[in-house]
């Protein structure tokens, strides 16, 4: 999030806007339910950036005809690299001392990552959903975002550099040209990659950077912007604020993101600096404000700290309960303090490195050093951790937690009013298996996929998280409103099961009961009997509809629950043998799912728990295999393991 440098013009309307981003990603974080959409911060971050470097550059080329590209990297690197690289080792020490040890596994990479600015492509790369809370666990997974900003400074500064090398044509044109081009192209890619691969849409520079590109568009159009009437530019100013208040307070994590929604607070934000000072009744009149000036001066070390913060403040105070409050009260004092002692006297530093080569060198040397760090760390946790951490680092090499083949493959929702199968197994077959439900029909995708694969079958997955298969309107909490989403989509993949009427569906589902989550349409809290009578009708309704259509159904009982918490850290602190649970704590006696199945006589009821469990106790690890990822979810590799049973359902 970087900062302008002092060769053009200091906008109160932009610094102030800095203040207003960052107040909604941080509260975003923080998980209050008044900035549900805070994380579009981000992406207006993204084209303050590309208006404030394009400006800069722009501007050099004017007075002196040439970008020198060593001085500019070294503005950079002056500017952002001290409080970031702060910011990770001190996180590294924290993981070190307080995380669980399941976080110290991956801490490592993620601060290399992060100290090289390529933490996008790591988190992309390990199939990181953003918006998925279990996923949520790195203390640096913000770092992403900044990567993305490195990468465009090193790209676009040479892109303009060629563009003066065509000497015929005026600098400014080239570049708007070029511009145009990669915001395009890149909008494109966003588009296409966020139906296919969710994680790449949200955190490839190549998906990103048309966000950056709308604000160097903007800055290049400086001239046109002077010629429109300053009190319309005035109001448009004043759109993009509400527009931009608008999408932090009613977006939510339920969106398709970024994907076409991502295009309003693009566009707020560009309205914003359009009109943001052009009159003196501008949003400037407001965003002027002496907080939010502070505030804004401190928002790079703001976003740099809040995260690490909110992350680990739980793991040192285990079990207090205002543990996020503190975390809360904690981001302003810190970031304040890291500002004031290190990023600002740096960035001001007469005895810093003349030479801007030195400068940048400097700062790589740097990111070397938190990256040794980070390596320091990863080698004495075998001796600080002992033979347990040991021997879960061993199987944590052989087991893959969640399914990045159906992760990479699939997004699922209601696209266009339509929903799309995802299809996999030989897709030229005949015979037709469906996997139905909510993430617990997910996890158990790679067995499924195994036993298709190996009967000749094709299979169509129709999985949505947190959307249980039960005909029943689900209350989400988050939104406080019903979720139309999950209802739109559970109809119409019932629709197409009765209009293409596969051999055999597979239905598997959470079976837990959240008197929140069947709620009443106002979001009062419901007993647990009618909850409970709620989940039961419902799941009747359909499994009603799909065996009146002449479906076969397989109804697989909800599989056994580990209830030694996070599983990953049992293991690696005491060891498997000491993380298992006892069967009848893992199991429930009489489960919903399977009361209702056996009403009917045409659905098959598939029972799972003696593949997890022995007479005694329901293992963490079977095989050399981690059994669970997390409390009720079982790891991708272990779910291979159940091709067999389940391939008997295909028989």
């Amino acid at each position: 999030m970087s900062k302008h440098a002092g060769a053009i013009e200091f906008r109160a309307d932009i610094e102030g806007l800095r203040a207003i981003f960052v107040l909604g990603v941080v509260l975003f974080h923080s998980g209050l339910s008044v900035a549900n959409g805070g994380f579009v911060g981000v992406d207006s971050f993204f084209v303050v950036s590309g208006f404030l470097i394009t400006s800069l550059l722009m501007k050099e080329v004017e007075a002196t005809g040439s970008i020198k590209l060593s001085n500019f990297w070294a503005r950079r690197a002056k500017r952002l690299f001290p409080n970031a690289l702060l910011t990770i080792a001190i996180t590294l020490v924290a993981v070190a001392l307080v995380g669980p040890w399941s976080m110290k596994d991956s801490i490592t990479l993620d601060a290399i990552a992060a100290a090289f600015y390529v933490a996008n492509y790591h988190f992309a790369n390990r199939t990181v959903d953003y918006f998925d809370e279990t996923a949520q666990s790195s203390p640096l997974l913000h770092f992403w975002s900044l990567g993305v900003e490195e990468q465009f400074y090193i790209i676009w500064p040479l892109l303009l550099i060629a563009a003066l090398s065509l000497r015929r044509i005026p600098p400014a044109k080239v570049a708007l040209a070029a511009l145009i081009f990669v915001t395009l192209a890149s909008f494109i890619a966003s588009l296409l990659w966020i139906q296919k691969n969710q994680p790449a849409a949200f955190f490839h520079t190549e998906a990103r950077i048309w966000q950056i590109g709308v604000g160097g568009l903007l800055a290049l159009s400086a001239g046109a912007l002077k010629r429109i009437p300053a009190a319309v530019l005035a109001v448009l100013g004043w759109l993009g604020l509400i527009g931009l208040v608008a999408c932090m307070v009613f977006y939510n994590v339920e969106l398709t993101y970024p994907g076409f929604w991502a295009l309003l607070p693009v566009a707020s934000t560009a309205a914003l600096i359009a009109g943001g000072n052009a009159h003196r009744f501008a949003p400037v009149l407001l965003l002027k404000a002496p907080p939010l000036q502070w505030l804004g001066r401190l928002s790079y070390s703001i976003y740099l700290w809040h995260w690490p913060i909110i992350v680990m403040t739980p793991l040192i105070l285990p079990g207090f309960a205002d543990a996020n409050v503190i975390a809360l009260a904690l981001i302003l004092p810190v970031s304040a303090l890291a500002y004031y002692l290190v990023e600002d006297p740096l960035r001001r530093a007469r005895w810093t490195p003349p030479r801007p080569r030195v400068t940048i060198a400097t700062g790589l040397a740097g990111s070397s050093v938190v990256a040794g760090l980070a390596l320091m760390i990863t080698l004495l946790l075998p001796s600080i951790g002992g033979t347990a951490h040991a021997r879960f680092h061993a199987l944590m090499k052989n087991t893959e937690l969640k399914s990045s083949k159906l992760q990479f493959r699939c997004r699922f929702g209601v696209v266009d009013g339509e929903i799309r199968p995802c299809t996999f197994g030989d897709k030229t077959s005949s015979k037709v298996v469906a996997l139905f439900g909510d993430s617990h029909a997910g996890h158990l995708f790679d067995g499924v996929d195994k036993a298709a694969g190996a009967k000749g079958w094709a299979l169509q997955v129709f999985v949505k998280n947190a959307c249980p298969p039960i005909d029943v309107e689900i209350f989400h909490a988050r939104k406080r409103a019903l979720d139309s989403d999950c209802t739109n989509w559970r109809n119409l993949v019932l629709e197409h099961f009765v209009a293409t009427k596969p051999q055999l569906v597979i239905i598997s589902s959470w079976t837990g009961l959240s008197k929140k989550m069947y709620a009443d349409a106002s979001g009062a809290s419901l007993s647990e009997s009618e909850s409970l009578k709620r989940w039961k009708d419902g799941f009747g309704r359909v499994l009603k509809r799909l065996t009146q259509a002449g479906i076969n159904v397989a109804v697989i009982r909800n599989t056994p629950r580990n209830r030694r918490g996070n599983i990953l850290d049992c293991i690696a602190r005491s060891g498997p043998e000491s993380c298992g649970t006892a069967r009848q704590e893992a199991i429930v006696s009489s489960p919903p799912d399977v009361e209702v199945a056996r009403r009917f006589s045409d659905v098959t009821v598939k029972d799972l728990t003696d593949h997890f469990c022995g007479r005694n106790v329901c293992q963490a690890v079977l095989n050399g295999v981690i059994v669970y990822q997390d409390a009720t979810h079982v790891t991708s590799t272990f779910a291979k393991t159940l091709a067999e049973p389940l391939s008997e359902l295909l028989d």
